[in-house]
């Protein structure tokens, strides 16, 4: 019934549940005494109908029942401590288990489990630890407490009480394997409706165009069905099992109350001792009870957990500690392979010295952008060095410091073109903002809106902001992965030409159109992930069949093109 890798994942929350349990025994405590009081005066008006004392024994209610209220008001408190830092631990974790790994490691989940997981999946840890793990141990110590009151007012019903209590936990147990495995089904096919939904919404222009949006809407409306079924399995499994503690808690109640009302018959216990017994009896049930109800919540969150422990649990490999003395980058018959026996890179050699500009160049497939990954650290067991250094074995953060990379989908915050610079030196100042901006051929001011990822720029402008933004980052190496595919040509040479603008960088660039590659110190090319030439423009030209063929076939369709229009 209780969890306790995740209680040991979230030892902050202890100190708060220890509170909370504390509050819930004064509290209930204070209720015991509010009881008393009030069967004493019961019995009293009953029997002796004298009003003698009334006054002090309503003072005595009166705190009793603020001692009530103040108590569970401090469990509430402590309550909502224990779920935010429960909630506040395990993000962080899980945002710092997915920042140290890999991008291959990363990618074993999509993005919209990993969205649910530390939105919905960590919110469902609050009834967890808020009500379930404190109301636990409440539900243990309260009985016991209310069984040496009970034992000073009739044993046989104090006894009856105590051993009706374990039927709950017992309807529990019995239904805790099943729900285990029901609620596992249950966040997978929620997980699956998620994943269906965000690509569907991402995709849905490519599948209007196609046509195929009615197929996926069927497919859609299948899983949601699927997820509508489980659900109320879900429902049903909670309103049985409910039903069942219901039946115990207050079955017992009335056999307890049963046994003092024959006890009194019978003149072996008082008519307030009678009366107090009645007022008390439930209070033995409820703990239970509220831990039943709690219980579903919890597999709940339990199941989520799960969830995010397969991640937490994942051995990442240990980051590097190097810091190359240079920034001289080198291959030596490097090759690479995604899948076994499938090799994308073979045999591939590479030297680039400091402040050096290459390009690399192939047809698509051929392993470029894989070849610019591996350099940056994005993909592990890399054969690639930096000053020496094995890539892996470098520190990520002088990766980070000393690398930029600029692809084709530079993502925009949104905010303004101020904001999205600063990302990259949030001490800039607006002289060096102006300067990048104008690098890299923006003519919008600073303070110009960018709604969400740029959606109410021109793809060129975005483009522009990203390259500027990597300008501001001032980084010695920078890596151009199609940076400029997604542009029109007036932006694309635009761009291009702020990049040859720049001095004392070492640039690598990798572009789909030769003619941005020509100028260069030299061009790598490769052909179906073997190098097939590295040398210049001119040089390849003659030497390469593979980059000659690309280059012609190139200039040819851009002749058409101009006849064309």
């Amino acid at each position: 019934m209780l969890n306790k890798k995740l209680l040991q994942a979230v030892p902050e929350a202890m100190p708060y549940i220890r509170r909370n349990v504390l509050f819930q025994w004064l509290s209930m405590l204070c209720g015991i005494t509010a009881y008393g009081v009030l069967a004493l005066v019961s019995s009293q008006l009953i029997l002796e109908r004298s009003f003698t004392g009334l006054g002090f024994r309503l003072c005595i209610l009166a705190a009793a029942l603020f001692g009530r209220w103040f108590f569970t008001l401090r469990a509430v408190q402590a309550s909502a401590g224990a779920s935010e830092s429960a909630k506040r631990t395990i993000r962080k974790r899980l945002l710092a288990k997915l920042a140290s790994l890999s991008w291959d490691e990363s990618s074993a989940w999509n993005t919209s489990e990993l969205v649910q997981l530390a939105g919905e999946g960590t919110e469902q840890l609050e009834s967890y630890f808020a009500s379930y793990i404190p109301q636990f141990f409440y539900a243990l110590l309260a009985p016991l407490t209310l069984f040496v009151i009970t034992l000073f007012l009739n044993v046989p019903a104090a006894f009856a009480l105590l051993l009706c209590v374990p039927l709950i936990p017992v309807s529990i147990v019995a239904v805790q394997k099943f729900a285990k495995k029901l609620l596992a089904k249950y966040w997978g096919q929620y997980t699956t409706l998620g994943d269906s939904f965000l690509e569907n919404l991402q995709g849905l222009t490519t599948l209007k165009i196609y046509q195929a949006d009615q197929a996926r809407h069927e497919k859609m409306n299948e899983e949601a069905e699927n997820f509508r079924k489980i659900t109320m399995r879900v429902l049903i499994m909670q309103l049985n099992s409910i039903s069942v503690m219901d039946l115990v808690a207050y079955g017992g109640a009335a056999l307890g109350m049963l046994l003092g009302i024959l006890a009194w018959r019978t003149h072996t216990m008082s008519l307030f001792r009678v009366l107090f017994l009645i007022l008390i009896a439930s209070e033995f049930f409820l703990p239970m009870r509220a831990l039943g109800s709690f219980f579903h919540i919890a597999m709940n969150g339990q199941a989520a957990a799960e969830k995010l422990f397969t991640i937490l649990e994942t051995v990442s490999r240990v980051p590097g500690t190097g810091i190359p003395d240079s920034l001289d980058i080198e291959a030596r018959n490097l090759g690479w392979e995604y899948e076994p026996g499938h090799p994308v890179l073979q045999d591939v050699s590479l030297h680039i010295k400091p402040g050096a500009s290459i390009g690399i160049a192939g047809q698509s497939g051929s392993g470029k952008s894989t070849l610019a990954a591996l350099i940056r650290g994005r993909l592990s067991d890399s054969g690639v060095t930096i000053g020496g250094v094995p890539v892996p074995d470098i520190n990520p953060a002088w990766l980070q410091e000393n690398l930029t990379v600029l692809d084709h989908h530079g993502f925009l915050f949104e905010g303004t073109i101020r904001d999205n610079l600063c990302l990259a030196d949030p001490e800039a100042e607006d002289e060096q903002l102006v300067r990048a901006m104008k690098q890299a051929g923006i003519n919008l001011p600073l303070d110009a809106p960018v709604r969400e990822n740029g959606s109410n720029l021109s793809g060129g402008q975005r483009q522009r902001i990203a390259l500027a933004r990597a300008l501001v980052k001032d980084a010695p190496v920078l890596i151009l992965d199609e940076a400029t595919s997604a542009v029109d040509a007036q932006s694309e040479n635009a761009i291009m030409q702020a990049v040859k603008g720049l001095k004392d960088k070492t640039l690598i660039i990798i572009s789909h159109r030769l003619v941005n590659l020509q100028d260069t110190g030299e061009i790598l090319v490769l052909d179906h992930g073997r190098p097939a030439g590295c040398a210049s423009h001119d040089s390849l030209l003659k030497e390469s069949p593979a980059y000659a063929s690309l280059w012609n076939a190139q200039q040819e369709l851009e002749r058409y093109g101009k006849e064309s229009a």
